[in-house]
């Protein structure tokens, strides 16, 4: 049986920050990190109660829906939002894949049964992270 998880994060995507360091030498997370991991986590809980988390290989689809600037003229809107016009700002892609990591021990074991990912970021009038995760079956002998 293949299972499929949906989550829809709203608001503008974060991509995940690096650590930060005190003047001891002692590492941790940015709040903005941890505020955006604890929001992924808030939302996974409350759509998927109880859930026992997936074991086997995973295949990870991730769209990153980023706002269109307030600068942005009514024909560079259009041409966001018919994607002819990519978004080639920050947060880079693969830091916006790196906050599923607040999904480890919740949605799946850990993040390295992970076989497959697609990842994009085209611009919306709607900001939010999309997150679709695939149990793929395993091939018998």
């Amino acid at each position: 049986m293949t299972r499929l998880l949906q989550l829809i994060i709203p608001g503008e995507p974060c991509g995940k920050g690096r650590p930060k360091f005190t003047r001891k030498g002692f590492a941790y997370t940015p709040a903005k990190t941890r505020n955006y991991e604890a929001t992924i986590k808030a939302i996974f809980a409350q759509a998927y109660p109880s859930f026992v988390p997936l074991d086997g290989p995973l295949q990870v689809t991730v769209i990153a829906y980023m706002g269109i600037p307030a600068s942005a003229s009514g024909k560079a809107k259009v041409a966001m939002l018919s994607q002819k016009t990519w978004p080639t700002k920050r947060p880079d892609l693969d830091n916006i894949f790196k906050t599923l990591d607040a999904l480890q021990g919740l949605a799946f074991r850990d993040d390295s049964i992970i076989v497959s990912a697609t990842m994009h970021k085209v611009y919306s009038d709607r900001p939010r992270l999309e997150i679709n995760v695939v149990e793929r079956k395993v091939a018998s002998a």
